[in-house]
């Protein structure tokens, strides 16, 4: 067997990875929205949903964007096993309930990223691979296991680039979040473009044969 490890750390191309967002005063407003803001450049970025006390725009849903490095992933492979790693960050929720951390094909978005992409991933609800946030730790690592529509999906991308987007589970079911002077949030920060090594999101893929280029590592 193989291992392949691709991270999403492009200090290249900073504009191309992201959290894309809608804000407005009404959830299904907020929710169907085509997009309005962009944020990239920064470390972390946020996926959920939350209630403000913003009164122009209280409902803010957050979706982020990921790309990652298939080149050396030969065209054809069945990949036996794919893991993506991520560090959640400090600056988190508090949480009401639970909800999912849910990875989908995120190759409608533009390169760069645009606003209009919020509104492009907004029929993306294919799971990819997906984790509970009560089974996550602030300012801790976490792994998602791609099941397989998540493997079928980087085993189409081999050869280029694989771009993956992060939604919540509520946001995908259209459930709004709850008022934000309750205390109560549903959504989470977690590192993607970072100098420091280790703290952005990669994918460990394991498949039969032999990889190429210095990012593979053979093992067995």
């Amino acid at each position: 067997m193989t291992t392949l490890i691709v991270s999403s750390d492009d200090k290249t191309n900073f504009n191309g990875q992201g959290t894309v967002q809608d804000p407005d005063a009404v959830y299904a407003t907020a929710h169907d929205g085509p997009g309005e803001f962009v944020t990239n450049y920064n470390q972390y970025h946020n996926v959920g949903q939350r209630y403000t006390d913003d009164a122009g725009s209280p409902y803010q849903i957050f979706r982020c964007v990921m790309r990652f490095d298939l080149t050396n992933l030969p065209v054809g492979t069945t990949i036996t096993s794919a893991v993506m790693t991520i560090l959640r960050g400090s600056q988190s929720v508090t949480q009401y309930r639970d909800w999912n951390f849910v990875l989908i094909d995120g190759s409608d978005c533009a390169d760069p990223l645009v606003a209009a992409d919020y509104g492009d991933l907004l029929d993306n609800t294919t799971s990819l691979g997906e984790i509970a946030i009560s089974a996550t730790s602030t300012s801790a690592v976490f792994e998602i296991t791609l099941n397989a529509a998540g493997r079928a999906f980087l085993e189409s991308k081999a050869g280029g680039v694989a771009v993956i987007a992060a939604r919540s589970s509520e946001d995908i079911s259209s459930t709004p979040p709850p008022d934000y002077n309750a205390g109560e949030y549903t959504e989470i920060n977690f590192s993607i473009i970072t100098a420091t090594e280790g703290e952005y999101p990669y994918i460990t893929i394991i498949y039969p044969g032999l990889a190429r280029g210095s990012q593979a590592q053979i093992i067995g």
